[in-house]
This record gives structure tokens, C-alpha cells and sequence, in this order.
């Protein structure tokens, strides 16, 4: 019989064990006896189960650690969440890898190929669009943190962890309309790669329809992913081009920053003049000047989500849920 045409499940009826201790067998977690082990092992020799790991490798116990990897260590809220999965893991008495991909994916291929070779127990993702979740095989239990439209693969031993974005960003552009912003200027560094796709777009779109509002495209920026610098650049480019707008959404605390020194620049009260609003509400929203609303969102339920799913597929325990949907709150502040 060829790889992969025989399934957990008929691994299970095979043996004559449940699929739960089948899981925990390729896994080496949890509890069964040394005559269940060896059968199912001896199944899973005869019909090739696994594509990139023999049987003799399941014989040999995972590690005790978990790999995450996040594309910049540098992002407050990456490394909130990855310093909150630590620190979950290390109570379970489990090590962290931690891995920088810099938004490069020869580097996220190569740490997939070195977490596999070192055996981990399983693998989370903080925001890393540059990890191909088909490098690693379904054996290993994997976590995807944030919203990717890419992701529509099923396998198993998968969860998905991400805030609603779309609902974040009518958030804050609602919150814009019902404080007397008519020309709102949407802030975004995917912009011109998801316009109409991207899910802070589209919480964008139908916030403004709702409120009978047309999209001036003129006020649709593309900005860097940090954000201050660029943000700062295309407030001062449309204010000099005497192109008016009375509120700002925008894709990060950084440029939210950004867009407040620009308009400070050119004379422009913030709120008086313009309403900025940032995203993901980190320590420069509190004590920046004004102080900036934000979007929360909640890095501790994310992680939170993210342990519990690996911990249940880890000890091969069905999932309740493979997607676990944060919802987001909007911290209201003096810049609005």
C-alpha cells in the first residue's frame, strides 16, 4: 500500500486501540503499554504511514521543547505573545526554540528543517507568513498565530489562533464615523498587495458603506510595516498637496506616532483637527503625547489559545476547536 493511504483511524480499527492512543504513540505522549506501542508501530512499518519520518524515528522521544517562530523579534506585540508562550510552556515543563525569520523565507525553510531534525514535540508561528506549514509533516503538531487568507490547508494536528481583523478595523472605523470623521485616511503596509482582500480592508469598506461614506482612494496609503517614517511621509505629502481628511486608521501604533508628528508639523490638532487611531496597543499608544486609542489585541488570550491546542494535540487529545477567533477590544485615548 502507498504512503498515506491508510489513516489514523484505520491504524486504530487495525490495532484494535483508539485513535486518541494512536496519536499518543506517534507522538510518544501519554500513557499505553509497551504491546500497544509495538503494535501500532508495526502498522504504521507495514503501510509506510509517515512520508518523512520512519517508523525507528517514532520510536525515539520527542523533546521536551517547542519551536515558535515570529518574522521580528523586535515587534512589541510578537514579542509579547512569544514571551507569554515561554512562559506557559516553562510551567508545563516544556523549552522554548525561538526563531527569527526577518520576513525572509529561505530562513524560515532552513529553521523548518532544523526543528525537524531536532525532533521538537511541536511547532507555533507568531505572525509568520514566510513558514510553509507543508515543510513539516502531520505528525508534528502545529499552531498558526494570526490571520493568513493563504491558509486553507487541512491536516491534521493544526490550529489556528488570530483576532478578528476584519472587525477590529470596523472598530476603528466606526469609532472614526460616530466621533464626526467623514474623510478618513486608511492606513496599510499590505495595501497594495490585498486591497479588496485583506481583511482590515474589508472591516474598513463596510464600516464606511454602513455609514454612507465613499472611499477616496486618494486617501488609501501604503505604508512600511513599522510604519513611523513612511506614515509620517504620506501625511505630509497629502496635506501639502492640500488633500483634506479629518480622521486616520491606522496599521500600527508606530505610524498612528508617525501621522501625530506630521500633523503637529503642519500646525494640525490632534483631536480638534484630526482623529488618529493606531493598531495592536502597545506601550507607544500609552505614553506617547497625546496618548493614541488603540486597537487590544489581547497578545495573552492569543498565546493562551496557542499553548492549549499544542498541549491537546501533544497528549493526542481531540481538539475541541481548530480555530480559535480572538475577539479584539478598541482602547479609547486623547487622540480621538
Amino acid at each position: 500500500m502507498g504512503k498515506n493511504k491508510i489513516s489514523i483511524k484505520d491504524i486504530a480499527t487495525k490495532a484494535g486501540v483508539s485513535v486518541a492512543t494512536v496519536s499518543r504513540v506517534i507522538n510518544n505522549k501519554g500513557k499505553y503499554s509497551e504491546e500497544t506501542r509495538e503494535r501500532v508501530l508495526k502498522i504504521i512499518e507495514e503501510y509506510d504511514y509517515t512520508p518523512d519520518m520512519t517508523a525507528k524515528a517514532l520510536r525515539i522521544k520527542r523533546q521536551q521543547a517547542i519551536g515558535v517562530i515570529l518574522p521580528e523579534v523586535t515587534n512589541e506585540l510578537f514579542a509579547t505573545i512569544t514571551l507569554e508562550i515561554q512562559e506557559q510552556l516553562f510551567d508545563l515543563g516544556y523549552t522554548t526554540m525561538i526563531f527569527n525569520t526577518s520576513y525572509r523565507t529561505e530562513y524560515a525553510q532552513r529553521y523548518s528543517e532544523m526543528l525537524k531534525a531536532q525532533n521538537v514535540s511541536g511547532v507555533i508561528c507568531v505572525y509568520d507568513r514566510q513558514t510553509d506549514i507543508a515543510n513539516y509533516p502531520e505528525q508534528i503538531p502545529l499552531v498558526y498565530i494570526g490571520y493568513d487568507p493563504k491558509i486553507k490547508m487541512r491536516r491534521e494536528n493544526f490550529a489556528e489562533v488570530y483576532v478578528d481583523l476584519a472587525h477590529a478595523s470596523w472598530m476603528v472605523t466606526n469609532t472614526l464615523i460616530t466621533k464626526g470623521c467623514r474623510k478618513i485616511l486608511y492606513m496599510s503596509n499590505w495595501l497594495k498587495k490585498e486591497e479588496g482582500v485583506s481583511e482590515r480592508f474589508i472591516g474598513f469598506k463596510r464600516a464606511m458603506e454602513e455609514n454612507d461614506l465613499n472611499i477616496d482612494k486618494r486617501l488609501l496609503v501604503d505604508v512600511d510595516s513599522t510604519g513611523s517614517n513612511s506614515a509620517y511621509q504620506a501625511i505630509t505629502m497629502l496635506i501639502e498637496s492640500g488633500i483634506e481628511f479629518d480622521g486616520v486608521a491606522c496599521n500600527s501604533d508606530q505610524a498612528a506616532a508617525g501621522a501625530i508628528f506630521a500633523l503637529n508639523a503642519h500646525n494640525l490638532r490632534v483631536p480638534e483637527d484630526v482623529k488618529v487611531i493606531g493598531f495592536d496597543n502597545m506601550s507607544i499608544s500609552r505614553h506617547f503625547m497625546p496618548s493614541i486609542s488603540s486597537i487590544e489585541m489581547r497578545p495573552e488570550l492569543q498565546s493562551k489559545y496557542a499553548v492549549e491546542c499544542m498541549m491537546a494535540m501533544i497528549n493526542g487529545n481531540t481538539l475541541d476547536k481548530t480555530k480559535h477567533i480572538v475577539p479584539p477590544e478598541i482602547i479609547l485615548r486623547e487622540s480621538t
